[in-house]
């Protein structure tokens, strides 16, 4: 062997030890890697680039101060959902992250005291990067394996059951018992249960939320984060994970942009699969067939959640309200890559990250403020 072997030899042993390393201290989400390549057609004729600006105050409107003011502020949804989401700018730095169940990326930002007027400004920007995809779904996959955390997690009853999601309800056993007779594989499952509510689920245009997935079920209406609810629910009784996603979609298919809400459910060997039944008119099964689903985390949870202490002589006296505001441009296509820093979490793995993450809980658990103080949320949409 020549020296030109020699290194690419020694290279090629650098490289995956550099690999298993890195697999080995990975904290990934509650969730699993992004499908493989043999899972999915993706049709990316050219990328869209949405640079887009999250702006949150935190203002104290009471009449004393806010102590120990500790705000939790959604960055970046886990790595598998279909776009490339980057942190470009945080103004101020947060204090930390942290990840929450379901492997979303949270900023803590904390201030010592809030005077009585006094507001705190956060300033992200982002830059979304999309492209149609659609997958080539398996014929047959894998068993379950019902013992492991994702399956378990994201099938549960419990799981969002306060927001909607009204897993294993009598009414959603008998409609899955009768839309998927046994046997039928996940993938045809979940399109037999996505086509019923396709077909039987109408959007209310009225913007008016029926209330979760046994209303929307019973009205035969709702907005998008009912239809998604439904959705989930019906998935999740029927023994498949789901998860849904809170994001924006730049355009509605009339030029106008909102928040909404769509799912995801989970294959073995394939990974988490979009789908969005509140479009499911317009396909949108196993497949985003447009540039302008940017996902912007995942769950029912809120957005944005801040939590102060109040003078031992004051109680409730102290109010720290929330201010949330995104700005979306319009959309701009571009196949070049995205000029800046490179992807803040979680889309770089490195060892001092991962244990970070793994010291994190207890630096929480640690911090955490005593309960009965002030608490405020925001979101989802």
């Amino acid at each position: 062997m020549g020296p030109g072997g020699a290194l690419a030899a020694m290279m090629a042993w650098w490289k995956s030890w550099l690999a298993a390393f890195l697999a080995w201290f990975h904290l990934g989400p509650v969730g699993a890697p992004a499908p493989t390549p043999a899972a999915t057609l993706a049709a990316t004729p050219s990328p869209v680039v949405d640079r887009f600006t999250k702006t949150v105050t935190f203002t104290n409107r009471g009449r004393a101060p806010a102590f120990d003011v500790s705000a939790q502020v959604t960055v970046l949804p886990p790595k598998g959902v279909d776009a490339s989401l980057t942190v470009l700018t945080a103004n101020p730095p947060w204090t930390r992250l942290r990840r929450d169940a379901y492997g979303n990326w949270i900023a803590v930002y904390r201030w010592p005291v809030l005077q009585p007027g006094q507001t705190e400004t956060v300033t992200l920007t982002f830059a979304a990067k999309t492209a149609p995809v659609r997958y080539r779904l398996p014929d047959a996959s894998a068993a379950y394996d019902r013992a492991a955390a994702l399956y378990r997690f994201y099938t549960s009853p419990s799981l969002e059951a306060a927001e909607g999601v009204n897993t294993g309800a009598p009414q959603i056993v008998a409609l899955d018992r009768r839309l998927t007779p046994a046997p039928m594989a996940p993938a045809a499952r979940a399109r037999a249960l996505f086509n019923w509510v396709v077909t039987h689920i109408r959007y209310n245009y009225r913007l008016v939320p029926s209330g979760g997935a046994l209303a929307t079920l019973a009205a035969g209406t709702g907005v998008c984060s009912d239809i998604a609810e439904l959705y989930a629910a019906m998935l999740r009784t029927d023994g498949i994970p789901a998860r849904i996603v809170s994001g924006y979609v730049t355009n509605n298919g009339a030029g106008a942009g909102g928040f909404h809400q769509w799912d995801e459910f989970y294959l073995p060997g394939t990974g988490w699969v979009p789908a969005d039944p509140t479009w499911g008119a317009y396909g949108y099964f196993a497949a985003l067939d447009d540039a302008w689903h940017i996902p912007l985390y995942v769950g029912l949870g809120a957005d944005t959640t801040v939590q102060w202490r109040n003078p031992p002589d004051q109680p409730g006296a102290a109010d720290v309200a929330i201010g949330l505001h995104y700005h979306f441009p319009p959309p701009t296509a571009s196949p070049a890559p995205i000029p800046g820093p490179p992807p803040i979490f979680p889309h770089l793995t490195l060892p001092l990250r991962a244990a970070w993450a793994a010291w994190a809980p207890w630096w929480s658990t640690w911090t955490a403020l005593p309960p009965g103080n002030g608490t405020q949320v925001a979101g989802p949409y």
